[in-house]
């Protein structure tokens, strides 16, 4: 129904059923002088949007709203909703750690499905091609990482808070140690850790650490023998400038706590300062060296009879 005044002015008004790309909804029409308006009301996820716009003489319209709304357990504050009789699609922003409020863009569907897409970027680590995607089944983080100089694919999952962890695989060589599929992971405060099984005098050692504008240290224990003499507990860690080792030798029946280096290539010299116990006297000021060679031993023996 409607009105015509005696100046012409006129206004109807009527309900009527509306499609809007998948979206079965029904449309508020208001004819007048100025034109045919049309708005509506859409349900998106768990929030409603409602949505307003003008009809052409043609035919056409574009329905535009925003809305607050919750899709997929994410929420999508002041999200713009623009809808026509194909399709309709949404832009909205969404917080992250680290990389600040990430646009993004993508179409909803009257089944309750829905994605959007966006790309990310910061400047707090060397991450580039950063995307977002996030639909129905949670929301997803992507990009690549420069570790050392190598770029790493990561990629992770984005917690309804906006939380995230991102990891990859890469192989490095760190200091000359090779470092077959090193796990890489970044963590949303920016920390970049990474996990690698370097080998060490034949044996395979699991080092963990962080690696911070081109700097690195990693560290783990491990048993090893080392020219025959076995340390059951060597701590290793390893920096920019090398391997360094350290552990508890036995050195005639004595524990004598030894550190030092390991090369890539397996050479090794450990040393130490020590009182050591022999024939029942103490053997005094005692410089051990142990190297691939063996051990070697001098200091002062206190025989005094």
């Amino acid at each position: 129904g409607g009105t015509v005044a005696p100046s012409g002015a006129f206004r109807f008004e009527s309900d009527h059923a509306l499609t809007l790309g998948s979206f079965a909804t029904t449309g508020h029409f208001v004819v007048s002088n100025a034109g045919v308006a049309l708005s509506t009301q859409l349900t998106l996820g768990a929030s409603a949007a409602t949505l307003s716009g003008d009809i052409a003489t043609n035919g056409d319209f574009t329905l535009m709203g925003s809305a607050d709304l919750v899709l997929g357990g994410y929420t999508f504050a002041a999200a713009a909703v623009s809808a026509t009789r194909t399709n309709v699609t949404l832009a909205a922003q969404f917080g992250l750690p680290l990389f600040g409020s990430a646009a993004l863009t993508g179409e909803a569907f009257g089944d309750g499905r829905f994605a959007l897409d966006g790309v990310v970027s910061t400047t707090s680590v060397a991450f580039a091609n950063g995307t977002l995607h996030v639909d129905n089944d949670g929301m997803d983080l992507a990009g690549t990482l420069d570790v050392l100089g190598n770029s790493v694919a990561m990629s992770g999952a984005v917690a309804t808070n906006g939380g995230w962890h991102l990891a990859g695989t890469t192989n490095l060589t760190l200091a000359g140690f090779g470092a077959a599929n090193t796990q890489v992971t970044l963590a949303s405060s920016g920390v970049v850790s990474l996990e690698a099984n370097v080998s060490v005098l034949g044996s395979s050692v699991t080092l963990r650490g962080d690696v911070s504008g081109g700097q690195f240290s990693l560290s783990g224990t491990t048993a090893l023998n080392l020219a025959g003499y076995p340390l059951a507990s060597a701590t290793l860690t390893l920096t920019n400038g090398g391997m360094a080792i350290s552990g508890q030798v036995d050195v005639l029946g004595s524990g004598v706590a030894m550190s030092g280096s390991v090369t890539a290539g397996g050479a090794f010299s450990l040393t130490s300062a020590a009182t050591i116990a022999l024939f029942g006297r103490s053997l005094t000021s005692v410089s051990a060296t142990l190297t691939n060679a063996g051990l070697s031993l001098s200091g002062h023996l206190d025989f005094t009879v």
